[in-house]
């Protein structure tokens, strides 16, 4: 609604919020400002700045065609040692951000930094790439990138695919393609709004493996440390493991496995999250798990010496 302003008095921004329930929220797993992206189900993402408690970009999902988003993920940083700077420069490469839709589809959008002059470091969006991961046109549930952000890893329904990701690690941050088209699956039909240049599906996402063996829908799905196992959770409550390079089921002992991220509401080591009287699953929606390194005195780092854990339930 509308409303006047009181003579002598003026309206100011404070922060943006979403338009809807908020279904989804991805950070970045390096920069050190809390970026993070949120999507409600629509076509639009809001990316904020948790220091400053600032939006910093809107992305649409609306490049070749509009879409509901469904999950977001942030891809690693490229080249650390070389680009040790707090922020994603331009030099940097930007960021880069996976959007997961409702029909079965994901893209990638780098976001750039604006060159307008604001108080508060803003980007600009644009879609770069876009594939439809599952042929059946589930919605996309899990998104996860590789901890070399070389491979992205797609969940939809009861498969897994392991996306190869040209360009998003280190590869090739600076190239730029002067045309107008966006490639959608080879199709070059599909016409850009946002900006008048196109990235070939194909040199980002050339290739995938596919990962069958749930008998429900996947609720979470998170790689080993060395990029290798990717293991993943269903609705059925089982826990399967997979070999990122071949597809196939990996068959052995897990227990001691190290895991650049842990979302899966099943396993020993999260197996507190659960109250007394639960159900065994239902009622966790989300979970996140993080080991705590302290250093010795040469700043190298060892082992773990406490492990946080946070968990989502109906219950509010």
């Amino acid at each position: 609604g509308t409303f006047p302003v009181p003579p002598g008095f003026s309206m100011t921004c404070v922060t943006r919020g979403q338009p809807s329930a908020a279904h989804c929220v991805a950070w970045h797993p390096h920069d050190k400002r809390g970026v993070f992206a949120v999507a409600g189900g629509g076509a639009r993402v809001c990316v904020y700045a948790a220091e400053t408690r600032t939006c910093i970009a809107f992305v649409w999902a609306a490049d070749p065609t509009p879409a509901r988003v469904t999950c977001a993920a942030f891809a690693p940083d490229p080249s650390l040692e070389a680009f040790p700077e707090a922020e994603d420069t331009d030099e940097r490469g930007g960021m880069m951000l996976a959007l997961g839709t409702a029909d079965g589809q994901v893209r990638l959008v780098r976001l750039r930094m604006s060159d307008e002059k604001t108080k508060t470091k803003t980007y600009v969006a644009r879609t770069v790439a876009a594939v439809t991961s599952s042929e059946k046109r589930f919605a996309i549930s899990v998104l996860r990138f590789s901890p070399d952000g070389a491979r992205l890893l797609v969940a939809a329904d009861k498969e897994l695919f392991v996306h190869e990701v040209v360009g998003a690690a280190a590869a090739a941050v600076h190239d730029r393609v002067e045309t107008d088209e966006v490639v959608l699956d080879g199709d070059i039909s599909a016409t850009l709004s946002n900006a008048g240049k196109r990235v070939h599906t194909v040199r980002w996402l050339p290739s995938r493996v596919a990962c069958r063996g749930h008998r429900g829908a996947i609720v979470s799905a998170d790689w080993s440390t060395d990029g290798l196992i990717v293991r993943s959770t269903c609705r059925a409550r089982e826990i399967l493991h997979f070999d990122a390079r071949s597809g196939r089921q990996a068959v052995g002992d897990f227990r001691d496995a190290e895991w650049a991220t842990w979302t899966a509401p099943l396993g020993f080591p999260v197996m507190g999250v659960f109250q007394n009287g639960g159900n065994g699953g239902d009622e966790i929606n989300s979970v996140s798990r993080r080991d705590v390194f302290s250093s010795s005195n040469d700043g190298e780092a060892i082992a773990a010496t406490e492990t946080v854990v946070a968990a989502g339930d109906d219950f509010g």
